[in-house]
């Protein structure tokens, strides 16, 4: 009842630290007490590891990495979160220096370019992306990519250019979803090809969004996209039910508002197309 009540107060637009404190007993303090004595009383046993606590159908080993990707670790952390420019040329210090040790790692290029296209450097970030192709012509990531940068120079070129970089991009997302069968993102770049070029959408573009979406459901754009394919085969139902999570995330962000607004958009156009149908019902 409780936790009701905090989800109904969050989603009509109340703050979620007083909609938290206002619903449990106790406030927030209460809550934090509850779950340390918890977890002193040890009751969750996943959290307690002992020899033999993993099926045996799982191995586990530890392996050293690579000497390249090691040296990399420090720059890859940094690109975890949204890096501010002072992160962001520390990352690119640790890349450089991994470079000269490695100069035909494909992974220590790929991380260049990740680094590159953050500080909106396109041509170098497409010339470290070749070098690591040329390193291993099946790297996956390298691939996907080279595919996101060639949809923004492709969006972004004049009548003559364009349609380059836009045969250039499909190309690459062909080949990046050849390199790795299991990766979504692949999946994605297929169907922003598509939305970028204004082209109806088809069936290509909707198992698109469909294979990005199951195979990572929790990411936003994945999520976002297959509502945009709902949507636009009038699909509004579909497409709210998928927008809700986003809609009424715990956590106020501008996605969230961005959400809750289409979210809404969605139902509205939903119930208009029920009461077309059903002009009784109204």
């Amino acid at each position: 009842r409780e936790l009701n009540a905090y989800l109904a107060a969050v989603a009509n637009g109340q703050d979620s630290a007083d909609a938290a404190a206002a619903s449990f007993s106790g406030g927030l303090e209460a809550i934090e007490k509850e779950v340390k004595a918890y977890l002193r009383g040890r009751k969750i046993g996943t959290m307690r590891l002992r020899p033999g606590s993993f099926p045996s159908e799982f191995p586990i080993s530890v392996a050293a990495l690579p000497a390249d990707e090691e040296a990399l670790i420090e720059a890859r952390m940094r690109l975890l979160s949204s890096p501010d420019q002072a992160a962001l040329e520390e990352a690119w210090d640790v890349v450089t220096a991994a470079l000269e040790r490695f100069p035909d790692s494909a992974t220590a290029h790929v991380t260049a370019a990740e680094v590159l296209i953050l500080k909106l450097q396109s041509d170098a970030a497409l010339d470290h992306l070749a070098r690591a192709l040329a390193a291993r012509p099946g790297h996956a990531r390298a691939h996907a990519l080279r595919a996101r940068l060639q949809l923004r120079m492709a969006s972004e070129a004049g009548p003559e250019e364009a349609p380059r970089w836009w045969a250039e991009a499909l190309e690459s997302i062909q080949a990046a979803k050849l390199a790795d069968t299991t990766d979504p993102l692949p999946h994605y770049l297929h169907y922003d090809y598509l939305r970028s070029r204004d082209e109806p959408i088809d069936e290509v573009a909707f198992a698109s969004a469909v294979k990005a979406f199951t195979r990572l459901p929790h990411y936003p754009a994945f999520r976002y996209a297959l509502a945009d394919v709902y949507a636009a085969r009038g699909q509004f139902s579909q497409a709210a039910e998928l927008l809700k999570p986003l809609a009424f995330d715990a956590h106020e962000s501008e996605g969230r508002s961005l959400a809750r607004r289409s979210y809404e958009m969605m139902r509205e156009l939903a119930a208009e197309e029920a009461a077309d149908a059903d002009p009784e019902a109204g």
